[in-house]
């Protein structure tokens, strides 16, 4: 984990020297962070609602398609604020 750190350290670093206009850079870190949501999102859906995983608190079946459907509804938005950025 201490390498993870240190490589998102020097990485953070090596943009913050590239690009030169602070308010760019935040765009643009924003845009990644809304690329990586949907991975995150639907895994933890899955996790929760597995009964491997979560046993008796699983999500029940509407709990989990009303989680599935957000994070459809939130990827379509990230999808959309991508493709306007262009």
């Amino acid at each position: 984990s201490r390498f993870g750190v240190a490589l998102s350290l020097v990485a953070a670093f090596v943009v913050i020297i590239v690009i030169s206009d602070p308010f760019k850079g935040l765009i643009y870190s924003q845009m990644a962070l809304s690329i990586q949501l949907p991975f995150t999102v639907f895994l933890q859906v899955r996790l929760t609602s597995s009964e491997k995983v979560m046993g008796k608190f699983r999500n029940s079946r509407s709990t989990k398609w009303l989680l599935y459907a957000i994070g459809a509804l939130v990827t379509w938005l990230n999808v959309m604020l991508f493709v306007s950025f262009f």
